[in-house]
């Protein structure tokens, strides 16, 4: 081997573990790398937070970190018509979001950065009858990765719709 060969070599090495570091020591099982990408995503997570999901018997509560001065928005879980999950493509990674319609025209958009998304999303089901639990949408949103995969997990039902339901088995 030559000279530039063996530059070649090291700057490729070099690029890769700047641009891959954490991925490629990762997938290497290389220790200094999973720890530094573990300590590094979770340091990278925390600082990304901005809003807070609460939520208790009557509402959803969704809460700004960085601004104690700002009023959180209140979300009546009565008031909500519609819930779709999907996925945002962010450069190399997804980020699986839920897109909430509620009180006939108002949208809100979350996603899994925010703090309390696991609790939120697990309580769904329980306080919105009918609406999918997270084992039912989780694959199909998630894979393929990097497409957007919307699967509607709840939608109100209309009084009309009720009624037509409801009627379906008269004779």
């Amino acid at each position: 081997m030559d000279a530039i060969t063996i530059i070649s070599g090291i700057m490729l090495a070099g690029a890769l573990i700047v641009l891959y570091g954490p991925r490629l020591g990762a997938a290497l099982k290389i220790p200094l790398f999973v720890r530094w990408s573990n300590r590094q995503a979770e340091r990278e997570r925390i600082k990304k937070q901005r809003y807070s999901i609460r939520f208790d018997a009557d509402a959803i509560t969704v809460v700004d970190l960085r601004d104690t001065n700002s009023n959180p928005l209140n979300i009546g879980w009565k008031a909500i018509d519609r819930l779709t999950m999907f996925k945002r493509d962010i450069f190399s990674v997804d980020l699986i979001c839920l897109f909430i319609e509620f009180s006939g025209d108002c949208v809100i958009e979350f996603d899994e950065d925010m703090e309390g998304w696991k609790a939120f999303i697990d309580a769904l089901p329980h306080h919105l009858s009918g609406c999918k639990p997270s084992e039912e949408w989780f694959f199909d949103v998630a894979f393929p990765a990097f497409a957007a995969n919307p699967n509607e997990i709840y939608r109100r039902q209309t009084p009309s719709e009720i009624t037509i339901r409801s009627d379906m088995g008269q004779p």
